[in-house]
């Protein structure tokens, strides 16, 4: 049977390029400096004086020094083997300029190539890209993040690419049978070019206690809508009768798997401390829901074999992520001889 979307390997992971949750922004004080690396590119990221947060190459251009632990200077880095500073903006590369005791020989200095970053949703995101060619971060239609109230969940690794944890929000079959929901009407499914849209209504059928909780709070009527963006996220909105929920899952490819990193939020609404006991709730619930499928992935083998007749909605993910898996990720120029 051929399937109806690229023949792949693959169990092994795709390459992606769009958004990464780095850390909370509450980690990164002003003049600190962390590192983020996805598959060969090494990233460090630091919050200047002015408390903007910049990410660069992790290597200095003059001799491959890490940055790791260079310091901080306003907006610039200095490299801790030879004090070279780099001032850094949020253009593609980053102007080098002299540091102290420099040779004018030495002179101009090579650029540290930069990338995007949002601070958004509490935390630090980074894409392997520069600000002029990232795509729009994920976030959700018509919602103003000044109005949601975020919690940060505790990160998760799965012994298994992306592609399969992301496979399971589109498979409806799993869906139905593991999680315990029935479909009201049909789903659709809209391929948008950097982002796949999901839309279905469910019920809960099943009775353990997070089902019967949810059952109670939604009216057991559960309007959801699914983006996967690009990939590297998965950005989801649930309406119930009540209320809003929303939740980010963020899927950074490791070695021997994938590290999810989760953030819920719920509307801010006209009682911060209500808003902030809900958001604990709705991070329970969800993570009561992905905690089955925690156990499932662990170790899995993904080798996609269906058709469009099985599960329309599952080919068409595997279609989207092949597509955004297709290339490599940008490298910055090696240190050059000067």
């Amino acid at each position: 049977m051929t399937p109806p979307f690229p023949e792949l390997d693959w169990h092994e992971p795709l390459p992606l390029h769009g958004w990464f949750l780095v850390a909370p922004s509450r980690q990164l004080k002003r003049g600190a400096v962390t590192t983020f690396d996805l598959s060969d590119l090494s990233l460090v990221v630091f919050r200047g004086e002015d408390d903007v947060v910049r990410a660069v190459q992790a290597h200095c251009p003059h001799m491959g020094t890490h940055l790791a632990h260079s310091s901080v200077h306003g907006s610039s880095l200095q490299c801790p083997l030879h004090h070279w500073r780099f001032e850094c903006g949020s253009s593609g590369t980053s102007p080098g300029c002299a540091g102290p005791g420099a040779s004018a020989l030495l002179q101009p200095r090579p650029a540290l190539h930069s990338y995007a970053v949002r601070e958004a949703c509490g935390a630090i995101w980074v894409t392997p890209r520069s600000e002029s060619s990232a795509q729009p971060f994920p976030f959700f239609d018509g919602v103003s993040p000044d109005s949601l109230v975020y919690k940060q969940g505790t990160p998760v690794f799965l012994r298994c690419p992306w592609q399969a944890v992301v496979a399971n929000a589109f498979d409806l079959n799993h869906f139905q049978t593991v999680h315990a929901r029935a479909l009201h009407g049909t789903p659709t499914i809209d391929d948008q070019g950097h982002r796949l849209e999901f839309r279905y209504v469910s019920k809960v059928t099943g009775d353990e206690l997070a089902d019967r909780i949810m059952r109670k709070v939604s009216g057991n009527s559960i309007d959801v809508t699914i983006h996967c963006w690009e990939g590297s996220v998965l950005t989801v909105k649930t309406r119930t009768q009540r209320r809003e929920t929303f939740l980010w899952l963020s899927f950074l490819p490791v070695e021997g798997g994938t590290v999810v990193k989760p953030v819920y939020a719920v509307p801010r609404g006209s009682a911060p401390l209500l808003a902030r006991l809900r958001v604990q709730v709705a991070g329970w619930l969800f993570h009561a829901f992905l905690k089955k499928d925690i156990r499932i992935l662990e170790r899995m083998r993904f080798s996609p074999r269906l058709t469009p007749e099985e599960d329309p909605y599952l080919c068409k993910y595997l279609s989207f992520a092949a597509r955004q898996g297709s290339g490599s990720i940008p490298q910055p120029h090696s240190p050059q001889p000067l």
